[in-house]
């Protein structure tokens, strides 16, 4: 049950990291453009209308992505919680989370409908998603990996 805990807590304050990781690289290049500029699958061009740096690119999804796959990595190495069974909460837990922020929003008055929110709804649960499983599969990896290599195949 501590292994529950500990992976709802983990998926809960993990999974706006992934638009956070957005943001601060956004923020980032108004600050550092040219460094942000060198980094791969980003491009940095400069708006005269609004003043501010605009960043194109793959970055939105390569980053956040692997940034939450490390961390899920990280986190299931030193817990040892079952790949299944984080597995599963991944698939609820940022489900959930979303679910209080768009109700908070809603209560806040920050919540303007438009064409485009039911997609974006949909990337921000499915992107989180897919970086915790992706970061279960690469854990699954190197165990079976680390296994291999040891000459131990119990498990």
């Amino acid at each position: 049950m501590k292994e529950h805990k500990s992976a709802i807590f983990f998926l809960i304050l993990a999974s706006p990291l992934w638009i956070l990781t957005i943001i601060g690289i956004t923020e980032l290049a108004q600050h550092y453009p040219n460094a942000i500029d060198n980094l791969p699958l980003v491009r940095v061009s400069y708006d005269t209308i609004s003043g501010r740096y605009l960043l194109s690119g793959a970055y939105e999804l390569v980053y956040p992505t692997l940034l939450l796959s490390v961390l899920t990595l990280a986190f299931l190495w030193k817990t040892r919680v079952s790949p299944r069974e984080f597995g599963v909460l991944a698939l609820t837990v940022p489900l959930i989370t979303l679910v209080f922020a768009f109700a908070i929003s809603s209560l806040s008055g920050h919540s303007d409908y438009s064409d485009s929110g039911p997609v974006l709804i949909f990337g921000a649960y499915i992107m989180p998603v897919v970086s915790f499983l992706l970061g279960v599969a690469l854990y699954q990896a190197l165990r079976a990996v680390r296994v291999h290599s040891n000459g131990d195949m119990t498990g």
